[in-house]
């Protein structure tokens, strides 16, 4: 869902849901390929001839006071709390799901981070319960 500073309704709308269907967070994203105020990159795909890049996001919107600021957990602001979780790497925020950043994957997932590892030739996160017990294939893993 895309947003300009004067679409009040579609702002109210989105601070009464806190977010969209993808993400539970309290800022917009600013994108930094055309400038325009989305509650997540899916929601930019899905509406944009382009891609949304997280790893270029830089700023984000508070839907509260609709302060523009360099993407971070809380609103300079106003305190506004933008996600239970926020990664500084992949720029996302959403509630706490016990999200990690695994920095051989490259992206956040779903935790908690101490029930997983990841195997460096599959070159995916497994549960820890599998390691040393599942069959290396190159770039795949067949359990």
């Amino acid at each position: 869902m895309a947003f300009s500073a004067l679409e009040d309704g579609a702002r109210g709308q989105a601070q009464r849901r806190r977010g969209c269907e993808h993400y539970d967070r309290g800022c917009l994203l600013k994108a930094p390929c055309c400038d325009k105020l989305y509650t997540c990159r899916l929601c930019h795909d899905n509406n944009e001839d382009h891609q949304l890049d997280r790893f270029k996001v830089k700023e984000v919107q508070c839907i509260n006071c609709e302060k523009i600021q360099h993407a971070q957990q809380t609103c300079e602001e106003c305190s506004t709390l933008f996600g239970e979780y926020y990664c500084s790497v992949c720029h996302l925020f959403d509630k706490d799901k016990k999200q990690y950043h695994c920095e051989n994957c490259g992206i956040c997932r779903i935790g908690p981070k101490e029930d997983f590892f990841h195997c460096l030739k599959c070159n995916l996160c497994l549960a820890m319960n599998l390691q040393g017990k599942h069959k290396v294939c190159t770039s795949v893993c067949m359990i």
